[in-house]
């Protein structure tokens, strides 16, 4: 299976390489040097991605199929009985898409199970992308070096547990991801109290070994006493902490986690490395549950980058 771009016959392989170094990269530019493909046959494949409402994330993880139908889409001259039935879902599947752990590839393989003609994996995910661009609109910011600093809680907790009794105490898990270069730090706080929450701020400070210039924070009780979109209140510790720091505090807007991606991203990456490999351990103390994150921390964050140094 192959597509065409300039005369020339793109691989699937070749194709997939270019969207899993891109997912690394993040640049056109290093991208085409690393894999001695031309950047405008990349831009092609990332404008085919656009068209058809699927991230480069989503396409890395294809096969090679999809990945076919994905490069190579069935152009429609006319309405079909096909489409004006997908036409009328697609509302309700946006609405869908927006729940927690919803995916476009559960939506499709529902809507299969009523529509076994209907369309193919990119074929839906293009109609359901071209109908969310009309409704959503998403800015994209680049950050410079040191500049920001993204912090959240982790949605699932870590417990301890009490030797004797064997009840589980839930711990809070605070995440703080460097926006550049998606650096994060991971600790579980002995409770969601403000001195606790701070001291995992501070460590986390310290870990990095420098302060960024801004501090963007959920809407967390601890740190905000009252969200507002441009004025938010902080509380008196969290304001003490930015001026002993000398950094600024900000706030995502609530209910847009879009306006943290990289600490959403993090939270992610410490389920499936971190949460993932504890799951079986139990631990008595805090510091017994921080000794083992921060071991599985510094080998995700020690792994090497896929093509390059």
């Amino acid at each position: 299976m192959a597509f065409r771009v300039a005369g020339k016959r793109i691989t699937m392989e070749t194709a997939r390489n270019v969207f899993r170094t891109l997912v690394h990269t993040g640049s056109i530019h290093k991208t085409s040097r690393v894999l001695g493909i031309s950047r405008n046959t990349i831009r092609k494949q990332l404008k085919l991605l656009d068209s058809a409402g699927v991230s480069i994330e989503e396409a890395s993880l294809l096969d090679y199929t999809q990945l076919n139908e994905l490069l190579n889409p069935i152009k429609e001259s006319e309405p079909t009985e096909k489409w004006l039935a997908m036409e009328q879902m697609l509302p309700g599947l946006l609405k869908d898409l927006g729940h927690k752990h919803v995916t476009k590839q559960l939506l499709w393989e529902e809507y299969r199970l009523t529509h076994s003609d209907g369309y193919g994996y990119t074929q839906f995910c293009k109609h359901l992308g071209e109908y969310a661009s009309t409704k959503v609109v998403v800015a994209r910011f680049n950050h410079e070096t040191g500049e920001l600093l993204e912090v959240d809680f982790a949605g699932d907790r870590l417990c301890t547990v009490y030797p004797l009794s064997g009840e589980r105490i839930p711990r809070e898990v605070l995440v703080c991801t460097l926006a550049y270069s998606k650096y994060c730090y991971v600790e579980a706080l002995e409770s969601a109290r403000q001195e606790d929450f701070i001291a995992g701020m501070v460590c986390a400070f310290a870990f990095f070994g420098r302060v960024p210039k801004l501090v963007k924070f959920d809407n967390m009780r601890v740190a905000v006493t009252k969200p507002d979109r441009y004025s938010p209140d902080f509380t008196l510790l969290l304001q003490q902490l930015a001026e002993h720091y000398q950094t600024t505090c900000t706030t995502a807007r609530v209910g847009k986690p879009r306006d943290k991606p990289n600490a959403e991203a993090s939270v992610n990456w410490a389920y499936t490395r971190i949460y993932a490999r504890m799951r079986k351990s139990s631990y008595a103390t805090v510091k017994e549950l921080n000794a083992d994150i921060w071991k599985y921390l510094d080998e995700f964050l020690g792994r090497e980058f896929q093509r390059r140094t």
